[in-house]
């Protein structure tokens, strides 16, 4: 479903590797240290998103360390969104609760409805696993469906402490950050690298590319991810380092092709 677009537009960048990279990336996570770079504070984001820069694909609204006092050992961010064309309804939710001391999640649950009905997932992570559910309700049928899997050996992110592990690193132009994200119901493996360091739309910034893999859950080897081709991914240089747009190459569904994807930051609260 659409949910699984959202973070792809934000953390994605399909490239080919190296044999030698495919072989160490298991190293490469597990040697990657965490930045040190400030935590965003409370902050609300709007986006909002085309295909082809003509299309609407609706509105995405993040807040970032929301304060709830009944979760104090939590830093717990949420996203939110959807959209009325006619082409393409949906609407969705998601919560990331992570560790307040390190931003490594502990919970995210996420709920989304469209034409075909609606899912519901929630990860449960650990030090280096997660166990995924997702119950699925057809909209025509009303048939509920749940699948469990679990996926084991390395620390994880979700799709939102995924971007705050990034926008803490030095991000010198060069750099290359490596993390494994389980965002909803799949393991990926993720390299982040550093290409300048830039003017856009008049403010100081930071361009990313993201490489990303699909990890097998039975074998660990690293599979091409099609769906995704390119990304570009422009970060603020200052000392709030959020995403001021995303432009994706990306095919969704057999039947929908998409040349591109946006997103532009329209608000900062």
């Amino acid at each position: 479903m659409i949910h699984k677009l959202i973070f792809f537009i934000f953390v994605s960048f399909l490239v080919s590797f190296t044999h030698a990279e495919e072989t160490d990336w298991k190293a490469k996570v597990l040697a990657q240290k965490g930045g040190s770079f400030p935590n965003l504070k409370e902050t609300t984001l709007s986006y909002k998103g085309t295909f082809n820069n003509i299309i609407p694909a609706g509105k995405v609204n993040f807040i970032f360390n929301k304060t709830d006092k009944r979760y104090k050992q939590y830093y717990i961010s949420q996203c939110y969104g959807g959209s009325t064309f006619k082409f393409l309804r949906y609407k969705f939710d998601m919560t990331s609760f992570a560790s307040a001391s390190t931003l490594m999640p502990k919970y995210m649950v996420a709920n989304e409805t469209d034409d075909k009905g609606t899912d519901k997932i929630t990860n449960k992570f650990t030090s280096n696993s997660v166990t995924n559910t997702e119950v699925s309700t057809s909209k025509k049928t009303k048939k509920v469906t749940t699948k469990i899997k679990t996926y084991a050996g390395l620390p994880l992110h979700d799709a939102i402490t995924g971007i705050m592990f990034i926008r803490k690193q030095k991000l010198d132009v060069g750099d290359k950050i490596y993390l494994c994200a389980h965002p909803f119901n799949s393991p990926y493996f993720c390299t982040v690298t550093v290409l300048a360091k830039e003017k856009f739309d008049k403010k100081d910034a930071i361009k990313l590319d993201v490489a990303l893999r699909k990890i097998d859950r039975k074998t660990g080897d690293l599979l091409p991810y099609t769906k995704v081709k390119t990304t570009t991914i422009w970060v603020s240089d200052d000392a709030q380092r959020i995403p001021l747009e995303f432009r994706v190459a990306v095919t969704l569904g057999n039947k929908f092709k998409i040349g591109s994807a946006r997103l532009k930051l329209t608000s900062n609260k």
